[in-house]
């Protein structure tokens, strides 16, 4: 969502929230699962499975105030029906990834926003590229639909 996010604003377009926006994830920078993954190669963990990510989560409203405040946006999202099934809440438990792993998050949102946003500056907007793996489905978003 974020990428999808930043790429529409830097088209100057406006970007979607589906429902209430009270949807809530836990968003995690790059860096941090990096870190995650690099201390498996150090401790005897063959076989073990591991959630990495943020124990915070914010919601899909949440997300875009940040957003909106880190990119100087001007631009308010655009808010469409709820999707069909949607999970409203998604959050991993990292308990496991603590205590073997001594894992902890070290960017928080607004930060991980910050450096997402410069580097997407610096590629500019893509277009986005369809695949054929979704189902087609009359429950399906509109703007989802080639």
């Amino acid at each position: 969502v974020i990428a999808l996010w930043m790429n529409a604003l830097m088209k100057g377009n406006s970007y979607v929230i589906y429902g209430s926006g009270g949807q809530k994830r836990a968003y995690t920078y790059i860096d941090d699962l990096i870190e995650g993954l690099y201390k498996c190669g150090f401790e005897d963990v063959a076989g073990e499975t591991f959630n990495l990510g943020a124990d915070e989560a914010y919601s899909l409203t949440e997300l875009s105030d940040i957003l909106q405040e880190v990119t100087g946006g001007t631009l308010p999202p655009t808010h469409l029906p709820d999707r069909p099934q949607e999970v409203k809440i998604s959050i991993e438990d990292h308990a496991k990834a603590k205590k073997i792993l001594n894992y902890k998050t070290m960017v928080d949102l607004k930060e991980g926003l910050r450096k997402t946003w410069e580097y997407a500056q610096s590629i500019g907007p893509q277009e986005l590229i369809y695949t054929d793996i979704e189902i087609m489905s009359d429950k399906m978003p509109a703007n989802w639909r080639k």
